[in-house]
């Protein structure tokens, strides 16, 4: 869903606006090239509730940007509409990746320290002990939590993750339907364009049995 709103929101600032009344026989290598130099002088937009952080477009975004549209015209030579894919072998601007800042045992000690709503408490130790994502936490209901008194002592406490959080268009909802969807949950405002639900994990890889070790049992 998140990757459907992103992917469309994409096509509409950045795509349609610049390159979308060309005929696709008419992109060639060349006008990709001056494509992307007009992305770097295209001002970011700002999406729903997001300011945009920068004031133009950022390479990283750029690299997305070709990766769709080089899936859409493998597409088009798949069916025969052109030869080659222009898209292919684009020399992309270089994009230079911030390095996360990673808390040390003593920041996340001090962190649990200060924490004093009982809530978001456990909802650290998870995602410290156990390397959980916040949709991952958010989604988790009593019947995937085993912590019963004999897990705990035989060190098999442990939570099933099978589902997550997440804010979804209703748009996307509608254009993809509901098949991996578990709940789509009120909105306090009905008016707004977006809804909270309880979805499938976006890869079967994550679903999984993640082992709670004692001191988050407890």
């Amino acid at each position: 869903m998140s990757m459907y709103d992103s992917q469309t929101a994409l096509i509409a600032n950045y795509i349609n606006p610049i390159i979308g009344d060309m005929e696709v026989q008419d992109i060639t290598t060349r006008v990709v090239d001056k494509y992307i130099q007009t992305l770097q002088k295209t001002p970011s937009v700002s999406r729903k509730n997001r300011k945009a952080r920068t004031e133009f477009v950022t390479n990283s975004t750029i690299e997305k940007i070709i990766k769709l549209l080089r899936c859409a015209f493998k597409q088009a030579v798949r069916w025969e509409l052109i030869e080659k894919n222009p898209f292919d072998n684009v020399v992309l601007p270089k994009t230079e990746y911030k390095k996360r800042d990673i808390w040390d045992a003593e920041t996340i000690r001090l962190a649990l320290d200060q924490c004093t709503d009982s809530k978001l408490y456990i909802a650290m130790n998870l995602a410290f002990a156990c390397s959980l994502r916040m949709g991952e936490i958010l989604g988790l209901t009593w019947k995937n939590v085993h912590i019963e008194d004999e897990n705990i002592a035989t060190d098999n406490a442990y939570i099933y993750i099978e589902a997550e959080l997440a804010r979804a268009s209703k748009q996307a909802i509608e254009t993809l339907g509901e098949k991996d969807i578990y709940h789509i949950f009120t909105p306090l405002m009905p008016n707004t364009s977006t809804r909270i639900i309880l979805k499938k994990p976006k890869t079967d890889s994550s679903i999984r049995k993640v082992w709670l070790p004692k001191t988050v049992a407890y």
